[in-house]
């Protein structure tokens, strides 16, 4: 065999070892998702969508969608954007816009 023949051989031998080869997969993440809901005494509700793989909330409140970004709390929640902020421990849930309380929930008594 002559030299340009080897060179033929390896390439196509190189060539029919990566093609079989099977691609790595890559892992797909699925976001982390809880839904919750609460009800002033207003009777305003708040729905509440965490993402807890993004560390983000979307609120729709009053025909608004607002999407927050998760802080970190001494405990309980803390997400804010620069006009929300959402706070909340167990059931207390409060929504401030522009530093002005718009929602709170409590628990019932």
């Amino acid at each position: 065999m002559t030299i340009k023949t080897l060179k033929i051989a390896f390439l196509l031998t190189i060539l029919v070892f990566f093609s079989s080869q099977k691609s790595v997969a890559q892992e797909k993440v699925t976001d982390e998702i809880v839904n919750s809901s609460a009800v002033d005494k207003k009777g305003n509700k708040l729905e509440m969508s965490f993402n807890n793989t993004k560390n983000t909330v979307t609120l729709k409140f009053k025909g608004k969608t607002i999407v927050l970004k998760g802080q970190t709390p001494a405990s309980g929640i803390w997400y804010k954007n620069d006009r929300y902020e959402l706070r909340g421990k167990g059931e207390n849930i409060d929504l401030t816009k522009d530093g002005k309380t718009i929602f709170v929930a409590k628990p019932k008594e």
